[in-house]
């Protein structure tokens, strides 16, 4: 009994680690497109003290984005 209480906290602590992610995406996901634009990543770099360029994003974006 003691190995399935494990069990279930490590994937209880996994779900939460992923809900945790959802979350953060969300906030940064401005306009609820289920994406991060150049626009919006922008803003997120700039919040946290990041002056890039807009050609910074996008090389950001472009090595960032694989689909």
């Amino acid at each position: 009994m003691a190995k399935l209480g494990s069990s279930l906290s490590a994937e209880t602590e996994s779900l939460n680690n992923v809900l945790s992610i959802v979350e953060a995406f969300r906030v940064f996901d401005a306009d609820n497109d289920g994406a991060i634009n150049t626009a919006e990543l922008g803003g997120i770099l700039g919040s946290l003290g990041y002056n890039a360029s807009e050609q910074d994003v996008r090389a950001m974006m472009q090595q960032g984005d694989t689909n």
